[in-house]
């Protein structure tokens, strides 16, 4: 069955308020379970990692004027899967041992694993083209 916009609409607003009240719950258990510096640490690291998702936000467009022209969806959201496993991979990778050595960060990996994965799941769900 196809869906309608204001379906979407509505999707999307449920979709944001469950990521606002999630990021608030994480935030205030962290805050109780780690140090303020590498809170702060921790943030930041998030903040970069969420800079580099901006950049997705404009493939959106991408992906709408490029179905419109070739109608080819499974292509295209095959590409954009791809390229946020492969954010996803390397920040794992790369990012996160850096930042948790580097500046000795006392923080679980899994906490920061787990912020990385949230937010290209969000990410992921938020601009998903959807038949």
């Amino acid at each position: 069955m196809k869906k309608t916009i204001q379906q979407h609409f509505y999707s999307s607003i449920g979709l944001g308020m469950f990521s606002v009240l999630m990021g608030f719950g994480l935030k205030i258990y962290l805050a109780s379970v780690i140090s303020k510096t590498d809170l702060a640490l921790y943030y930041t690291a998030i903040d970069i990692f969420s800079f580099s998702l901006l950049v997705l936000i404009g493939f959106r467009s991408s992906m709408v004027v490029t179905y419109n022209k070739l109608k080819e969806d499974h292509a295209i959201v095959n590409i954009f899967r791809y390229f946020i496993i492969g954010a996803m991979l390397i920040s794992w990778a790369f990012v996160l041992p850096y930042v948790k050595h580097h500046f000795n960060l006392d923080i679980d990996y899994w906490y920061l694993v787990a912020t990385i994965f949230s937010m290209s799941l969000y990410l992921y769900l938020s601009n998903h083209l959807v038949k």
